[in-house]
């Protein structure tokens, strides 16, 4: 078994050089921990382990079960259903905490929670500053409806999941 020298913990990723290889750093804020692959600089440290839990989105309209989020060891994962007319396509429904967007847009298709048959495109705006305003980052948008059926109807969000930014 080897033997650890150090073992660092702070609010926050690591952001200096590891002391020495193999040193493990953890998270006090996320619960998230790390292991050092060199002594160069903030880069040699490499996430070993993470989980938020579940974590409320900011709704931006009415929600029946109000979204929540979940970085999973780099993955975001949603669920909460979502209230959806024909005016809100095209106007942001939702806001991940910060840490939880993605990398430039993101867009998945997504059914509705009724028997009409209902497939919206989400998109969700990430860290990429050359496409994304600032203030956009980690919106989510009910950008189209891709069924016959015009009206109003819950967008479920179990099922979305992307890598983070």
């Amino acid at each position: 078994m080897a033997n650890v020298e150090h073992v660092l913990s702070g609010a926050g990723a690591p952001t200096a050089a590891p002391p020495s290889i193999s040193a493990h750093y953890v998270d006090t804020v996320s619960g998230a921990a790390y292991i050092s692959t060199g002594t160069s600089n903030a880069s040699d440290w490499r996430l070993l382990y993470e989980d938020t839990g579940w974590q409320l989105a900011e709704g931006l309209n009415d929600f029946q079960y109000p979204p929540e989020c979940r970085r999973l060891n780099g993955v975001v994962y949603l669920r909460g259903l979502s209230w959806v007319s024909t005016e809100f396509q095209g106007q942001y429904v939702a806001q991940l905490p910060e840490g939880f967007a993605p990398f430039g847009q993101w867009r998945q298709f997504v059914r509705s929670n009724s028997n009409e048959g209902r497939q919206f495109e989400i998109t969700i705006s990430g860290s990429d500053s050359d496409s994304v305003p600032p203030e956009d980052v980690g919106k989510i948008m009910v950008t189209s409806n891709f069924s016959a059926a015009a009206g109003s109807d819950y967008v479920d969000f179990r099922g979305i999941s992307f890598p983070v930014g």
